[in-house]
C-alpha cells in the first residue's frame, strides 16, 4: 500500500521551519475504515453513511489547511446533504441510513496508515464523533466550497481544494486541527518571538504556503 510522503526542509521553498515528513494521498477506503474502527472501539453507532461522509469531509478540510495537500486521494462533490467521496456513496448503498459499522470493512485500518495521519485521524474523530450526522450535514452547509458549487439535482459537482482548506483558515485557531509532524505558525507567535532573519524568511514562507 502506497501513502505520499512530503519532505518539507528550511533548505527548500516549499518548507516549514524544521526538517520533517509528512504523509498524504492515502488511499480513501483505509481512511474510512479508520473512523469505522474507531467508531467500533469506542461504541458509537450512529455512523451512517451520511455521517461518514461528513467525517470525510471535515477530515479533508482540516488536512488541505494544515498540510496543503489530501488525506485521502478523492476530491469531494457537493450533494443535496453536503459533501460526499464518491466512491463512499457507492460502496454503502445499499446501507442507507444503517450503523456502518454492520457493514463489512477493514478492522485494522488504522494500523495500515503512517502514525502521523494516524494521529491526525483520531484527533478528527475525537472532534466531531458526538455530533450527529444531520448536526454535521448542517455543519457542511455553512462551507462557502459548498455552497458555490451545490445546484439541485445536479451531480458531480466537484467542490475546490483550496476554497474547502481556506474555510478552516478562515476558522478560529482554536478550532483546526494539524498534522503532528507539521508546525502551524499563527500571528501572535510570530509576533511573541524574535527571530532572526533566516528564520523569520522560513515563517513568512510557510505562511504564505498555509494562506494559499
Amino acid at each position: 500500500m502506497r501513502f505520499m510522503v512530503a519532505e518539507m526542509s528550511s533548505r527548500d521553498e516549499t518548507v516549514d521551519l524544521y526538517d520533517t515528513v509528512f504523509h498524504y494521498n492515502a488511499p480513501t477506503d483505509v481512511v474510512a475504515d479508520a473512523f469505522l474502527s474507531l467508531a467500533e472501539r469506542d461504541a458509537i453507532t450512529d455512523v451512517t453513511q451520511m455521517k461518514l461522509n461528513k467525517l470525510m469531509y471535515l477530515a479533508q478540510a482540516q488536512y488541505l489547511a494544515a498540510t496543503n495537500h489530501r488525506l485521502f486521494r478523492e476530491r469531494l462533490e457537493a450533494y443535496r446533504h453536503g459533501p460526499i467521496v464518491p466512491s463512499l456513496r457507492y460502496r454503502f448503498s445499499a446501507w442507507k441510513d444503517r450503523s456502518l459499522t454492520e457493514a463489512p470493512f477493514d478492522e485494522h485500518a488504522l494500523d495500515q496508515v503512517p502514525q502521523d495521519m494516524r494521529s491526525f485521524i483520531e484527533q478528527v474523530w475525537d472532534k466531531y464523533k458526538g455530533y450527529t450526522a444531520s448536526q454535521l450535514r448542517d455543519m457542511s452547509h455553512k462551507d462557502p466550497a459548498w455552497k458555490s458549487v451545490y445546484r439541485p439535482n445536479a451531480q458531480h459537482l466537484v467542490m475546490d481544494d483550496k476554497q474547502i482548506a481556506q474555510t478552516v483558515i478562515n476558522a478560529p485557531w482554536q478550532e483546526r486541527i494539524s498534522n503532528p509532524n507539521v508546525v502551524l505558525v499563527n500571528n501572535d507567535m510570530m509576533n511573541s518571538i524574535n527571530w532572526d532573519k533566516r528564520v523569520a524568511d522560513a515563517v513568512a514562507r510557510t505562511k504564505a504556503k498555509l494562506s494559499v
